[in-house]
């Protein structure tokens, strides 16, 4: 007998509001074991500083973070941008107040001394906290701004700071040591540099004397390469049409066998008789498996064979069958679905010999009519206006976002002309975009205004594309609109400061090419050469001085926005992972699907930033390389694991061939490129398997025609393989060119930016000193294959040993 217990109302919302607590401090000693886990995996006083702070900046949050410590008797402070300055003094009442007292302090302000814009936030925190080793100091860490809901993290970090006090005096320590045998080097090499400044002033001089006539050749030697580069254009071009002709030849020559279509032939009682290469390998069969052997209705589901039962009959008599869908069963089981066209074949007195039959893999086609039925589910949830309409501009389909920015209903719409959206004055614009829509031109992101239902103007961004049917005729138009208003008011201020700044370049520009004329002007007489020189290298180098006070702007201005980014985007990913994993209380299938969108969204908005911030760094020639002993093995599995939930929402089988290999290589940058490649992998692979290589090369020349000894040093080998959709053969030499993203049937469903394998090519060739190929056919996946070498002796980009 069961038994009813009752529980006041007072002690039931007492226990809700306890496990809704505990709930909270479970994922905040989460978030803290996930910081203690990540500084912990890397070793070295600056990355250690690098990654304490920037996973702090990831799961705090914050304005800025700065850690002040002392090496011996010099105290340095750190930012999470980078800065690292060396202090006479401290300066901040607040830092030192910490050091005097060794107590930590919190202070309460408002966000209006900080480069947070977000206006929701009325107030924020700034905590200053000593990292403590017993009664040791070994620095202080202030966190700046942080966001008011954070506070209820802060009597969990206590564990953190203390686990990072003793690790970053165990790296002081290891540092101080290693500075004591620096500073001992660099007197020695400040001895070499004087005698080495004295030859290069004589030098100097007798170089003077030989740049004249060095310029002279260099100029000749430009005009024999420009005519030699005219030449292999040429004789490429040539070797291209000539590639080009052999490729036409070959095609007509396997016309039947590897036509794009299945080629069969069956007898009066349904056997193979014929069958060509195409329909073959679709099937999965040898020829000598199924001519002679089998029926038709053998490889056909029990659906499909009783629709062959019913029309074979028929078709003998009448000669003819079109568009019949079977799904036949390969060898393997799987089901192709095919559409089947058919004539006859008779003998002088009418009698049946054989089928010419044609099938066409409808695969697509299918997919394609799931993917229909998703894309008006999509259209009818979107966010943005999402109208059709005719060539007279009358509405023929309303969604759900038209009416949340136009303020009108479906029933309020259709039928009408789109016209009562356009505010007076624009009646001239709608007509040319009408006119536009006519001729078949595209409209893409014009920036306009129009009228709500209740007479309130509003900006938006509109793409308007022709609708056609089969025969390329257009019958209406369909359009995009997303509402801007907000957006374009920050956006007039941001185009102002790129006008003034371009506006700046170009003078700098015409100021450049001027002086570059009095210099060629100059070049009469060679005394003149020399001291028009002088003043001219003057001049330039205040221009470029110029222009690198324009490029640290234009980095700070990267470096910040990226920062301010972070932190809404990682209190983003961070709750609604909190939210998603029911921490807080359970979720259902359709909210915790919600929350997978914004993990995703805010994960490839995150990417996208780091992504722009590496492309920079590379090309403004200050990307860092931090060499450290690691195993091969380890570095691959922790790969995985980063992309492991990946492999697994997919239902993607991974196969590993990875083996125990020490390499001497920067292990952050190499990480960095795997991970790229393998989230590709799983981007573009519907189902099938992935599979990675790993393992220290011989001494013989491998698929590629890389040799396996590169100075003293062996290569290592790192392959990517996947049964994705595949690359045209003709686009592999596009794929590693920057914002570039190739056709491909996931390309709409797939993130991206096109800049993860331009960036990932320049880290193996700039950082770890290799390269990197691509291997690919389409429909059957994409093998990526770089080669580094195994160990790296000096500081540098791909420094090899």
């Amino acid at each position: 007998m069961e038994e009813t217990v009752t529980i006041p109302v007072g002690k039931l919302v007492y226990l809700e509001e306890r496990a809704r607590k505990l709930a909270r401090e479970k994922s905040y000693l989460q978030l803290v074991m996930r910081l203690i886990n990540r500084v912990s995996a890397v070793s070295g006083l600056d990355d250690m500083i690098n990654c304490m702070m920037r996973n702090i900046l990831d799961v705090v949050g914050g304005g800025n973070i700065i850690l002040y410590y002392q090496i011996g008797s010099e105290i340095f402070s750190t930012d999470v941008y980078g800065n690292r300055t060396q202090l006479s003094t401290i300066e901040d009442e607040l830092v030192l107040k910490v050091h005097t007292t060794r107590e930590p302090v919190e202070v309460e302000h408002d966000f209006s001394d900080t480069r947070m814009t977000t206006p929701e936030f009325g107030k924020a925190y700034t905590w200053v906290y000593p990292l403590l080793v017993g009664q040791d100091l070994i620095g202080v860490l202030k966190m700046e701004c942080l966001h008011i809901g954070m506070r209820e993290l802060y009597q969990f970090l206590p564990s953190f700071f203390n686990y990072t006090a003793l690790t970053l005096k165990n790296e002081i320590l290891s540092g101080t040591r290693l500075k004591q045998a620096y500073d001992q080097l660099i007197e020695m090499n400040e001895e070499l540099q004087l005698e080495i400044a004295e030859r290069e002033q004589t030098e100097e001089e007798l170089g003077k004397a030989r740049d004249e006539l060095e310029l002279r050749v260099q100029e000749r030697t430009a005009d024999l390469n420009r005519a030699n580069e005219r030449l292999q254009q040429e004789l490429t071009e040539r070797e291209r049409e000539q590639e080009k002709l052999r490729k036409y030849s070959e095609e007509i020559h396997d016309l039947y066998n590897r036509a794009p279509c299945g080629y069969h032939s069956l007898d009066d009682n349904g056997v193979f008789i014929r069958i060509n290469d195409t329909e073959l390998q679709w099937l999965g069969y040898q020829r000598e498996e199924l001519v002679g052997r089998k029926r038709f209705t053998d490889i056909v589901s029990p659906r499909s064979q009783q629709i062959f039962l019913d029309n074979f009959p028929r078709f003998k008599e009448r000669g003819w069958v079109k568009n019949l869908e079977f799904d036949m069963q390969r060898k393997d089981g799987t089901i192709l679905p095919v559409l089947l066209n058919a004539s006859a074949v008779s003998d002088s007195n009418g009698n049946f010999l054989m089928s010419r039959s044609t099938i066409h893999d409808i695969t697509e086609r299918r997919k394609a009519e799931e993917k229909e039925h998703l894309l008006s589910a999509i259209v009818h949830s979107s966010d943005d206006a999402i109208i059709a309409k005719d060539l007279k501009g009358e509405i023929l389909s309303w969604n759900r976002g038209a009416e949340r920015i136009y303020g009108y209903s479906a029933d309020e719409s259709i039928g009408r002309s789109i016209s009562m959206l356009i505010p007076p004055g624009k009646e001239a614009e709608f007509h040319g975009i009408l006119e536009a829509i006519n001729r078949g031109e595209h409209i893409e992101h014009y920036v306009t205004e129009r009228k709500r239902k209740d007479g309130q103007l509003i900006s938006i961004s509109l793409t308007v594309s022709p609708i056609s049917d089969l025969g390329g005729n257009i019958l209406g138009a369909s359009s995009i609109a997303r509402d801007i208003t907000e957006q374009r008011h920050s956006g007039e201020e941001i185009n102002r400061l790129n006008r003034e700044l371009e506006e700046r370049v170009e003078a700098r520009t015409n100021d450049l090419k001027a002086k570059r004329v009095e210099l060629e002007e100059s070049q009469l007489a060679l005394m003149n050469i020399v001291e028009d020189l002088n003043l001219k290298t003057e001049e330039l180098e205040a221009a470029n001085s110029k222009l690198q006070e324009l490029d640290r702007l234009k980095s700070m201005f990267i470096a910040s926005m990226s920062h301010e980014l972070r932190t809404p985007l990682n209190s983003i990913i961070g709750f609604s992972s909190i939210l998603r994993d029911e921490w807080l209380g359970p979720v259902n299938a359709e909210q915790k699907e919600n929350l997978d969108t914004i993990q995703r969204s805010g994960k490839h908005l995150l990417n996208l930033i780091n992504d722009v911030i590496d492309v920079s760094k590379i090309e403004a020639g200050r990307i860092e390389s931090r060499i450290e002993e690691f195993d091969l093995y380890d570095l691959m599995k922790e790969a995985v694991q980063y992309l492991g939930r990946d492999l697994h929402d997919k239902g993607l089988e991974l196969h590993l061939d990875i083996h125990h290999h020490q390499l001497r290589s920067d292990r952050r940058r190499l990480l960095q490129c795997v991970i790229n490649l393998l989230s590709n992998a799983v981007k573009f692979t519907e189902h099938g398997m992935v599979t990675i290589s790993a393992a220290g090369a011989d001494n013989r020349t491998d698929e590629n025609g890389w040799s396996s000894s590169v100075g003293r040093a062996r290569p290592v080998i790192i392959s990517v393989r996947d049964t994705g959709v595949g690359i045209d053969e003709q686009d592999i030499h596009r794929l590693f060119q920057p914002f570039v993203r190739l056709e491909s049937p996931l390309k709409t469903i797939a993130p991206g930016t096109g800049l993860g394998l331009y960036l990932t090519r320049k880290l193996v060739v700039e950082v770890l000193g290799g390269d990197i190929v691509c291997t690919s056919n389409i429909g059957t996946g994409s093998t990526f294959t770089l080669r580094i070498p195994e160990r790296i002796y000096e500081k540098g980009a791909g420094g090899r040993g």
